[in-house]
């Protein structure tokens, strides 16, 4: 009887890590994006994901939008006060009413999103 209880219960165990392994193999899909899918800049300083679910990625060259699909890059334009102050993003920050911050050499911006401007 002990030996037929041991049984069930290693059995039971090995059903229990085999179906847990399984699935945990598919909990996570990763997928690498670069130059080639529209990234700016190979160097990525900081990432953030904002409340409509895109990816901010800031680089060297400029901030990245990802929305699943394609990416948007924003860059400083001398002549255009609505653009971001500098290409060399250091930090991206998401505040507690949604408000996306970028941490540039040259200062801080704030992303409005309904202008699509900073």
């Amino acid at each position: 009887m002990f030996s037929l209880l041991r049984f069930v219960c290693s059995f039971i165990f090995f059903i229990l890590t085999v179906y847990t392994s399984l699935a945990q193999s598919n909990a996570f899909v990763f997928h690498k994006l670069g130059i080639k899918d529209g990234l700016s800049e190979g160097t990525v300083r900081s990432i953030s994901s904002d409340k409509k679910g895109y990816m901010w990625f800031g680089t060297e060259n400029g901030l990245n939008k990802y929305d699943g699909y394609n990416f948007t890059v924003y860059l400083n334009q001398k002549d255009n006060p609505y653009s971001i102050n500098s290409n060399r993003i250091k930090y991206i920050f998401n505040d507690s009413k949604g408000n996306l911050w970028i941490g540039t050499r040259q200062g801080l911006n704030v992303y409005d999103p309904l202008k699509n401007r900073f």
